[in-house]
């Protein structure tokens, strides 16, 4: 090529091409030169950064896993620890203000209020806090170790540009790059490998020590939680409940523990306040004015026997059926008399007092199983609830899983994929023009440094959006808390006010059985003051001296009702005194419509009617002692003189 491009040239002009093709050459070679070194050190820089990535993403997942099983376990201790203290509180103050039922509930706040269950939730809080700190401390050292190979690569960098700056060999420049590259990315890897190993063992352990002690709770709970006495049909009811709210498909078992627990409570409440009823109803049956004794209390029939109960019953229905107001209780006394005539009157009226509180006793019972009922159905909609938010949610954590580990497969494909295109890369060789591959290089290396800065920017981006959740979530549980905190007391409030509003209630009742004993004994005196009254009557009645011709006087309606000669002629002499108009084309014997409602009496009387007060004495009197003085009547009108007159 240097005898073509001379050709035809004289020697000083051939001596300066030669001059000026050695100099661009020399040049050309130093620019290449520059350009390797410049390609290697970007090559490395890539290398470094890109490790540091992978190590920060891997780092920030494995935290982001321990967190949230330290916050997994934090928040299952502490809603233990809450669920046994709002226990204990409410058993407390049911062992204050509930004395039939205290025998029931003595197994259920033993197991929850026991040394043992707070000795095993202080251990499990003090491995939690243990654990915490060393992950805490595992952190401390991994950022130990990412500092000494920050420290290792500064050093390698700085021997490599040393060596590059003294060494003229461009081979020798590149195979020590390259082996110190080499080491450099093996004990990278290495190291990478050793912290992600370390760290998988610590979370395998964790959540092996989280599964064992989380059923060793469980059992503890379980086993505080049954009692001595084996209820069958509760636990049958309490399975078909389970059953029917979905709560034996709960993947939370804690939370079908707790609906469980909530609903024996519930049947255990019940079975208290029936027990306290009972014994209430025999105290108050086992009176002396009841049943008498205990026995006779306990018994369905009152001490009776079952042929005077039976006859008892008969004439009690028969006397419910026509109860009302004029109905005396000495009414019911006398026909268990005659029916029971073996039996006396005051044992009758013992016996009626035992069927009043018996009957009491029942509605209260009927009431209480309403009440259950109710309740039962709002904690099945509850749970139904509950149940429904633990399965979403346990369906979204096994959706996050699944892919979480497809992103680990992911990211394990890529990592091979890399390390298969770095040997093929390794392998091919580099043949391009050297203007190309310079040109390459530096739009490499720009293209490094805004992926740097856009990964960077992303990191720092992420790290931000991670605290900002993280804040969320511990505001999140702060405000539960809080919550949690005014329901207890609210429940406290609630527990107080219904104390105070039972004994409300107690004097009440007290007050109008009082009023009631006394209406019942005013009307007893009032009786017998009548019954004095009319003895009174009958003794001034015989003491008269016409007692004997009253008695034989005897009634002779025909005689007395019979029409008289001066009453025809009356009527006679009422009819021609008449108009025609006013008597009618025929003679009337009886009374027409005007002639009725111009009397008096009998207007009176069917005023009385319409207001439904004819019946009683005081209309009787009235009618009795009305004086008729409306001229319209035919007694009261003037005729003319009649022979009998």
């Amino acid at each position: 090529m240097l005898f073509r491009a001379t050709a035809g040239l004289t020697l000083d002009q051939q001596r300066t091409v030669a001059t000026q093709l050695h100099h661009q050459g020399n040049d050309i070679l130093m620019v290449w030169r520059h350009g390797g070194t410049a390609r290697c050190n970007g090559v490395l820089t890539v290398w470094c950064v890109l490790l540091q990535y992978d190590w920060l993403h891997e780092h920030c997942h494995l935290k982001k896993l321990e967190e949230t099983y330290s916050k997994e376990l934090e928040a299952l201790l502490l809603r233990m620890y809450n669920d046994a203290s709002t226990k204990r509180v409410s058993d407390t103050l049911d062992d204050n203000h509930t004395l039939q039922g205290k025998c029931l509930s003595t197994s259920v706040v033993s197991a929850s209020a026991s040394p043992e269950y707070a000795a095993e939730l202080h251990e499990l809080l003090e491995l939690a806090q243990n654990h915490r700190v060393g992950l805490l401390q595992q952190i401390s050292s991994e950022r130990d170790q990412r500092l000494a190979m920050k420290q290792l690569l500064q050093s390698v960098c700085q021997e490599h540009r040393k060596g590059v700056v003294a060494s003229n060999n461009q081979r020798e420049i590149h195979v020590r790059t390259m082996a110190s590259m080499q080491e450099l990315l093996y004990d990278a890897v290495i190291g990478h490998q050793m912290v992600e190993a370390t760290l998988d063992d610590e979370i395998d352990a964790c959540e092996k020590d989280y599964q064992t002690l989380y059923q060793h709770v469980m059992a503890a709970l379980r086993g505080g939680s049954k009692s001595d006495d084996k209820s069958t049909d509760v636990d049958q009811k309490v399975v078909v409940l389970l059953s029917v709210v979905g709560a034996l498909d709960c993947p939370d078992e804690m939370l079908r523990f707790e609906i469980e627990t909530e609903f024996r409570g519930l049947f255990d409440e019940h079975k208290t306040d029936v027990a306290r009823l009972e014994a209430e109803f025999h105290a108050l049956a086992a009176a002396d004015d009841a049943a008498g004794t205990l026995e006779a209390a306990r018994s369905k029939t009152g001490g009776w026997p079952v042929a005077d109960e039976d006859r008892f019953l008969k004439v009690l229905k028969g006397f419910e059926r026509r109860k009302g107001s004029l109905v005396k209780p000495e009414l019911l006394y006398d026909q268990c008399l005659a029916v029971l005539p073996h039996v006396t009157s005051k044992a009758i009226k013992c016996h009626v007092n035992f069927h009043q509180r018996l009957r009491f006793f029942q509605e209260k019972c009927r009431d209480r199983n309403k009440e259950l009922e109710r309740k039962l159905q709002e904690l099945e909609g509850s749970a139904t609830e509950r149940v429904r938010n633990a399965i979403q949610q346990d369906a979204e954590r096994k959706q996050r899983q699944s892919e979480l580990e497809a992103l680990q497969a992911a990211n394990a494909e890529r990592h091979v994929r890399v390390a298969e295109w770095k040997d093929a890369k390794q392998a091919q060789k580099r043949i391009a023009q050297q203007q190309r591959e310079i040109d390459d290089m530096e739009k490499a290396q720009r293209l490094a440094e805004d992926e740097i800065r856009r990964k960077r920017k992303h990191f720092e981006q992420k790290a931000l959006v991670e605290e900002y959740k993280r804040d969320k979530l511990l505001d999140k549980l702060a405000q539960e808390e809080h919550e949690r905190d005014l329901h207890v007391a609210a429940e406290v409030e609630l527990a107080a006010r219904s104390i105070v509003n039972a004994e409300r209630v107690e004097f009440r009742q007290a007050e109008y059985d009082r009023k009631v004993d006394m209406e019942r004994e005013a009307q007893r005196l009032q009786a017998k003051r009548e019954e004095q009254r009319l003895a009174r009557l009958d003794a001034l009645k015989q003491e008269t001296p016409y007692a004997e011709t009253i008695a034989q006087i005897q009634a002779d309606p025909e005689r007395t009702r019979k029409e008289t000669v001066a009453f025809k002629a009356n009527v006679e002499a009422a009819q021609e005194a008449l108009p025609v108009h006013e008597a009618g084309l025929f003679p009337s014997h009886g009374y027409d419509t005007d002639t009725l409602f111009k009397n008096a009496r009998f207007r009176l009387g069917l005023a009385l009617r319409d207001a439904g007060l004819h019946t009683t004495d005081y209309a009787r009197q009235a009618l009795a002692t009305v004086k008729v003085s409306n001229m319209g009547a035919y007694r009261h009108q003037v005729g003319p003189t009649t022979q009998l007159w």
